[in-house]
């Protein structure tokens, strides 16, 4: 399957990484407008860092699109750190405009301070 090969070989020439986060974005992207759990699920599932937090990015963006509430709460349980901090900068860019006040409290939590604006 596509998504188990995609989520192993952490060593790799930079094309091929590249192209790797490419296929594993489209792939978040598609699979969480059927399925958004098991989109997040195997996005946190990833074991390379940086393909985790894009695919954690995708399929956050998408759960948040589609409802944003239980995204919310899910994410208000996700550890410190890039991960999560992908998750919610979807979730502040999503609620900024109609609730700015929840987008700040939000935004504060970021675990990189440079990134809290």
């Amino acid at each position: 399957m596509i998504a188990q090969s995609i989520s192993r070989s952490p060593t790799q020439p930079p094309w091929q990484t590249k192209t790797r986060n490419t296929i594993s974005d489209n792939l978040v992207d598609t699979w969480a407008n059927f399925d958004v759990a098991a989109a997040a699920e195997w996005s946190a599932s990833l074991e390379m860092p940086e393909a985790r937090t894009r695919a954690i990015d995708e399929a956050a963006g998408a759960w948040i699109h589609q409802d944003s509430l239980p995204a919310s709460e899910c994410l208000g349980k996700l550890p410190e750190g890039p991960d999560r901090d992908a998750a919610v900068r979807q979730l502040v860019s999503h609620v900024q405009m109609n609730g700015p006040s929840a987008a700040f409290t939000w935004a504060i939590t970021l675990s990189e301070e440079g990134k809290r604006t």
